[in-house]
C-alpha cells in the first residue's frame, strides 16, 4: 500500500464531526495542505467548527520526511491553544497514526487516518488534558489538488 496523504504534496478537504468535553457535537469543515521542502515536510491544517461564532483549530506541522523503508518519523507543531507539541507518525498497514504530547506532558492525544483509496482517507482523533478527554473528532479527507 502506497500512502498519498503526507507522502505526496496536495490539498485535502476535511468534513466531519467534533465532540467537546461536554458531549456536544458540531459539524466541522477543514483543510490540510501538505508541502515538501528539502529535508522537511509541512502540513498546515485547520478545522472550523460550525458554531456561533465559528471556532477554528489550527496546526502547522514540521515533519521529518520518512526515510526509505521506515515505519515511523517525528514531527513538531505549534498549536495556538496547546503550545508546542511533538509526536510521531507511524505507518500501520493502510493507516497512519500520530501520537503526540505537549512539552509539559499535560496535553496528549492521537489521530489515525485510514486510507480508503488514493484520493480519500477517514480519520479520527482524541485530545486529553491532564488525563481527561476534552475533545474528539471524526473526519473524511478528500484530496482536492496534488
Amino acid at each position: 500500500m502506497k500512502h498519498t496523504f503526507l507522502f505526496e504534496q496536495g490539498i485535502w478537504r476535511a468534513t466531519g464531526q467534533f465532540t467537546d468535553e461536554a458531549g456536544n457535537d458540531y459539524d466541522i469543515e477543514g483543510r490540510s495542505e501538505v508541502l515538501h521542502e528539502e529535508g522537511l515536510w509541512r502540513n498546515r491544517s485547520w478545522m472550523r467548527l460550525r458554531t456561533e461564532p465559528p471556532f477554528s483549530i489550527e496546526n502547522l506541522y514540521d515533519i521529518v520526511p520518512f526515510k526509505r523503508g521506515a515505519m515511523m518519523t517525528t514531527w513538531t507543531s505549534h498549536n495556538p491553544s496547546f503550545g508546542e507539541l511533538s509526536g510521531t507518525f507511524e505507518l500501520e498497514g493502510n493507516a497512519i497514526t500520530s501520537r503526540y504530547a505537549s512539552d509539559d506532558q499535560k496535553v496528549r492525544g492521537f489521530e489515525t487516518v485510514t486510507m480508503v483509496d488514493e484520493q480519500s482517507y477517514r480519520g479520527r482523533g482524541e485530545v486529553y488534558i491532564e488525563g481527561k478527554l476534552t475533545s474528539s473528532w471524526s473526519v473524511n479527507l478528500e484530496r482536492m489538488l496534488s
